[in-house]
């Protein structure tokens, strides 16, 4: 058991998945995935998997998140380590989902208004 308040808190209970037994086969979306398109193509592989589609089915963000960022720079550029998951055509992809919701949904990502300007 992962100590609480911790990054593995929230990690291990993907384990939890392996409980849910009574389906054939499920899809485990992390919250930082965005979804662009159907993804019902992932129920047709025979075992645990990712697919590697030409088109662009989602993005997973990692390290430093777009929301917890500024609206026009990806902050993963400021930390050497974390260049690897930066991404400033991702990062715009967040802001133009973010912008297309509906503003009762904003809400929920938790965005200063100094990062949303």
């Amino acid at each position: 058991m992962a100590k609480k308040g911790t990054y593995n808190e929230y990690n291990y209970s993907k384990f939890r998945l392996w409980q849910l037994t009574d389906y054939d086969k499920i899809i485990f979306i992390d919250a930082d995935i965005t979804v662009f398109r159907n993804l019902d193509l992932l129920f047709h592989f025979p075992q645990l998997s990712a697919t590697d589609p030409p088109k662009l089915y989602s993005i997973h963000y990692l390290g430093l998140k777009p929301w917890l960022c500024y609206r026009d720079y990806d902050c993963n550029w400021d930390i050497e380590n974390q260049h690897v998951y930066a991404s400033d055509v991702a990062h715009e992809r967040w802001w133009k989902l973010h912008d297309a919701m509906d503003e009762k949904l904003q809400k929920f990502c938790g965005i200063t208004k100094q990062r949303k300007d």
